[in-house]
């Protein structure tokens, strides 16, 4: 699993370094390094960054937000999976990191459904209990995102722990969390959406 941000710095040195190397070659005297060999440790490591530039770049492919619904006893729960996300190059957008002073939280956390690529419910016996706007926030996601042209849904049950799926969601694949490799199935379901959905863009 790839951490994009680092990738992004390591190959910015890598990219230095392929550049200052030749040009020491060529202004200090190396007795035991003949130059055609210098030149090639150059090239390789221009190579390799290269490569990672181009991993790094896939931070801006599967940028698309992520908008992430829960009941309020499972934030410390939540906030983790909104870093997990934010580590591995997602753009998530969640009500206590994102919602700032002053601001109609209502209204900004439904236009944060609207412009997002893909609702993540995070489900729960917390959340299933729950009589207010956390299932507005479900049947706004659910009413106003249209299935993928791959048929896959831009709402996708996270489950916390044992607990009822929703009816309406009962026929969309769950990912459990709590699963062993639970987060690295939806890390790769949400790569795998949301570069499908910039590239039919």
């Amino acid at each position: 699993m790839y951490n994009y941000k680092r990738l992004s710095e390591i190959s910015a040195v890598i990219s230095i370094l392929s550049v200052t190397i030749p040009f020491l070659a060529l202004t200090i005297d190396f007795k035991l390094v003949e130059m055609p060999y210098i030149i090639l440790f150059a090239a390789g490591i221009a190579a390799i960054g290269a490569m990672l530039q181009l991993k790094s770049t896939k931070l801006n492919y599967v940028s698309g937000r992520i908008f992430i619904a829960y009941a309020r006893e499972d934030k410390e729960k939540v906030i983790g999976l909104y870093n997990t996300l934010k580590n591995e190059g997602f753009k998530p957008w969640l009500d206590e990191k994102n919602l700032l002073p002053g601001q109609n939280w209502e209204s900004t956390i439904l236009d944060a459904i609207k412009s997002s690529e893909v609702v993540l419910a995070c489900l729960s016996k917390n959340s299933s209990a729950k009589k207010g706007f956390i299932n507005k926030e479900f049947q706004h996601a659910l009413n106003n995102l249209n299935y993928h042209k791959n048929g896959m849904s831009p709402v996708i049950p996270v489950r916390l722990e044992e607990t009822v799926v929703p009816e309406r969601l009962s026929t969309v694949q769950r990912v459990d969390l709590f699963e062993k490799n639970g987060i690295n199935k939806l890390i790769e379901s949400l790569r795998i959406f949301i570069t499908n959905t910039s590239i039919n863009e």
